[in-house]
């Protein structure tokens, strides 16, 4: 039971912060507001034909295109099995921008992240207290990360430097890959439907949110606003089937909890916005997942458990091409020690 307690938690956590990495603005609380209307397929459809990749990011055959972001996010959770209480918050934010020079791309980065964590036995194993915090910068050569941990007594500071194409090839591909302007602006060209750009046609994308309970939302005012909203319908399908892959079930396996998850004011929304020119303006998203799942016992000698969640965040990543700097000399600094590829 222990074991089936943890992978659960860690299955719950790992979700969560797949999803999520102080908010005042609607943006950073992860929504973008609109007159949101639901479309039909061929609505859809044309919306997203706007959407394709030669237009996104600007136009990139000018010798001075650049392209920058900058993103924010928070989250946190509270997990509890019977009188155990597992909690974690996180933050991050981040710059980035990408620009032409004569040699090809110049990349420019900085961001900052946290994470907190406090676990009892009962739920991870060993009782758990840990804390990080990170300063992150890159240019064109590496991504630059200077670290502080602490979990109890023990704490760790550390100064890396990793190749920045080994960051983006495993991002992208799985691979290591070379940074240049052919490889990121090669997605140019015409497309003749959303359906090529997307690599699924809106039917079928259709179909799939019907299938999942979720509800879309177009607003063509003034560009393009999509939004993509889960329902509480949509969450109990999820964790039933999160439960079914912990317990290591086949996929044939009929199995079915709904009756045991119970979820109120849960919501989790995704918004993408692009201008009357196609190109990028933002992203977001926001989740609460508030609710109960109730374990049945596994064998006559256990009782059954109560697994409590708590979860909410925002992320967010706008277009935003902006001056800042990174530490003079930090290509230099022989305090970063190199990790090799």
């Amino acid at each position: 039971m222990k074991k089936f307690l943890t992978l659960a938690v860690a299955f719950l956590l790992s979700i969560a912060f797949a999803m999520f990495a102080g908010c005042s603005t609607a943006l950073e609380k992860g929504k973008i507001e609109g007159n949101y209307k639901e479309p039909t397929q061929e609505e859809l459809e044309t919306a997203l034909r706007s959407l394709e990749g030669s237009t996104m990011f600007g136009d990139t055959e000018q010798a001075d295109w650049e392209f920058g972001v900058k993103t924010g996010g928070n989250f946190n959770v509270k997990i509890t099995v019977n009188d155990s209480t597992l909690s974690a918050d996180a933050k991050v934010s981040l710059q980035e921008k990408i620009s032409k020079s004569e040699t090809g791309l110049e990349l420019l980065g900085k961001g900052n992240l946290s994470f907190n964590m406090k676990a009892p036995a009962e739920i991870m194993g060993q009782e758990t207290d840990a804390e990080m915090k990170a300063e992150m910068y890159n240019d064109s050569s590496f991504l630059y990360l200077e670290a502080s941990a602490k979990s109890g007594k023990d704490s760790q500071d550390v100064k890396v430097k990793v190749d920045i194409s080994t960051i983006m090839g495993e991002l992208m591909f799985g691979e290591t890959m070379n940074v240049s302007a052919a490889g990121i602006l090669a997605e140019t060209g015409d497309q003749e439907s959303a359906s090529a750009s997307l690599g699924f046609s809106v039917e079928e994308f259709m179909e799939f949110a019907a299938e999942w309970n979720l509800d879309i939302g177009l607003d063509t005012s003034d560009g393009v606003k999509l939004r993509l909203t889960a329902s509480q319908e949509t969450f109990t399908k999820i964790l039933n089937a999160v439960l079914k892959k912990i317990m290591s079930l086949p996929a044939s396996a009929s199995f079915d909890m709904s009756d045991r998850i119970a979820l109120s004011n849960s919501v989790f929304e995704l918004y993408l916005q692009a201008d009357k020119d196609g190109k990028f303006v933002a992203a977001a998203t926001n989740l609460t997942l508030k609710g109960s799942i109730e374990i049945p016992a596994m064998t006559e000698d256990s009782e059954a458990t109560n697994i409590g969640i708590d979860i909410g965040g925002a992320f967010y990543i706008e277009s935003n091409v902006s001056d800042f700097s990174i530490p003079d000399g930090i290509s230099e600094d022989s305090s970063y020690q190199v990790i090799d590829n």
